[in-house]
């Protein structure tokens, strides 16, 4: 809690194990909440400030946060990543609980 992320990557593969290409991404998405429904949000990162892909690998980003932006308290959060395509479509990619130490 309230250390920085810095160039913190995340891989992504499809359900047969092969790499998600993100060539199509116009940005991306990672928001944190207390509680998944109805719950106050925390963080709401975007590309280009906060994430941004990967130049070596086509299914990796990197997220970038000052601590400033990663203080948070310790307990139970619920985050989700999407992939934002041409149009301004999204595709959830991952979401889940978040634990922060």
């Amino acid at each position: 809690s309230g250390k920085a992320i810095l160039n913190k990557r995340h891989a992504f593969y499809d359900i047969n194990g092969d790499p998600w290409d993100f060539s199509d991404a116009v940005g991306f998405t990672f928001k944190i909440w207390e509680e998944r429904e109805g719950g106050r949000q925390m963080i709401d990162w975007d590309s280009p400030d906060n994430i941004e892909a990967s130049d070596s690998n086509v299914n990796e980003f990197i997220l970038n946060a000052p601590s400033t932006d990663t203080a948070i308290e310790r307990g139970k959060y619920y985050y989700e990543i999407e992939e934002i395509i041409a149009g301004g479509y999204t595709i959830l990619l991952a979401y889940g609980e978040a634990n922060f130490l």
